[in-house]
C-alpha cells in the first residue's frame, strides 16, 4: 500500500491574535483547502501517469503537433462503453490548456474531414 501524506501548516503570530476575526479564519481555511486540493490533485495525476506508463498506454507526441493519428491511437487504448441504443459513452479527457487546445483542434478537424470521419 502506497500511503501519501498531505499537509498544510496553519499558524498565527501571537501579536496578531487580537486581529483574528471570522473573515481571517475563513481565509486561512480557504488557503488550507486550496493547498490540500492541489497536493491531492498532483498526487492523483502522478499516480495515473505512472499506471499508464507501466502498462504501456502512454501516447507520446514527441515534438510533433497533436494530430488525428495521435487521437486515433489514444482511442485504440481506451475501453469505450455503449448505452442501450448503441451510442458510445465517450470518455472524459483531462488535459492542460495546451493539450486541450490540440485535442479540440483535432476533434474539429475530424468532424469536418470526411476521410478522417471514416477512420
Amino acid at each position: 500500500i502506497d500511503i501519501k501524506q498531505f499537509s498544510h501548516e496553519l499558524s498565527w503570530k501571537y501579536d496578531d491574535i487580537d486581529k483574528i476575526n471570522y473573515g481571517s479564519v475563513l481565509k486561512q481555511c480557504d488557503d488550507v483547502a486550496e493547498s490540500m486540493a492541489k497536493q491531492q490533485s498532483i498526487a492523483f495525476y502522478d499516480e495515473i501517469s505512472r499506471a499508464v506508463t507501466k502498462i504501456g498506454n502512454e501516447i507520446t507526441v514527441s515534438g510533433e503537433n497533436y494530430s488525428p493519428k495521435h487521437l486515433f491511437e489514444t482511442f485504440k487504448k481506451i475501453w469505450i462503453s455503449f448505452d442501450e441504443f448503441d451510442n458510445p459513452i465517450m470518455p472524459t479527457f483531462v488535459a492542460g490548456s495546451n493539450a486541450y487546445e490540440g485535442i479540440t483542434k483535432v476533434l474539429n478537424e475530424i468532424e469536418t474531414d470526411a476521410t478522417l470521419k471514416k477512420e
